[in-house]
């Protein structure tokens, strides 16, 4: 499922490390939706491609059933966010 989807950071790390700087333009990531044990569903951003796999397993060990994997774009801007929050 990977090979097929595109990722601007390769690891968590290159994300944090882009992150901390307080912006990040738009960047090629993917939403995963999953189904939780009790029915629910969620619908989540995945920003590397290093997490992408680990929440696959993590889905796999939880019983949690993955329903879809999307590409998608995001930005990053903390001035944005903090607006958002009151702050």
């Amino acid at each position: 499922m990977e090979a097929e989807l595109k990722f601007t950071f390769e690891t968590e790390k290159e994300y944090e490390t882009a992150e901390a700087c307080g912006y990040v333009d738009w960047f090629d990531m993917v939403r995963m939706s999953i189904e939780l044990p009790n029915g629910s569903q969620w619908d989540f951003p995945v920003k590397s491609k290093e997490e992408c796999m680990k929440m696959q397993v993590l889905c796999s060990k939880n019983h949690q059933k993955v329903l879809s994997v999307y590409q998608s774009k995001h930005y990053y801007d903390f001035s944005e966010f903090c607006a958002s929050q009151g702050y």
